[in-house]
């Protein structure tokens, strides 16, 4: 996660467990801002539409399996991803993020285009941190 270069990633660590009763997962890093805010990396720059494809309907059923337990906590999915290198599977990775975001769960997918402005959004909300510099 390259892109989040300029936070202390310890201050993002909250080992969040999300636990359904059928499905369980700990999200590792999010932020606060009213809600509560799961990073959640999703990989789609893959080599085959299929695999790609197969990506997305997997997060659209996690999702949608999280989305009661969420909602009742206030949770959001920071969807982070980024287009394929092959230009080909373009029109396969839009499919693919429309798969994610039909979920019923609250989420905002953040491309590699708008990170840094997601990037300082988290800033404005992440505690002040006093060093001495003497």
């Amino acid at each position: 996660m390259g892109f989040l270069h300029s936070i202390d990633l310890k201050i993002l660590e909250i080992n969040k467990l999300l636990d359904t009763g059928i499905i369980a997962e700990t999200f590792k890093l999010g932020w606060s801002n009213g809600s509560l805010n799961l990073i959640t990396p999703i990989a789609l720059d893959l080599q085959e539409k299929q695999s790609l494809l197969r990506k997305s309907y997997e997060w659209y059923g996690k999702l949608n399996l999280f989305s009661d337990v969420a909602k009742a906590e206030n949770v959001r999915f920071d969807i982070l991803t980024t287009r394929p290198s092959n230009q080909q599977l373009f029109p396969a990775y839009d499919t693919a993020l429309s798969v994610i975001e039909s979920s019923d769960a609250t989420i905002k997918i953040i491309e590699e285009s708008s990170l840094e402005a997601y990037t300082e959004q988290i800033e404005k909300y992440l505690p002040i941190v006093e060093t001495d510099i003497f």
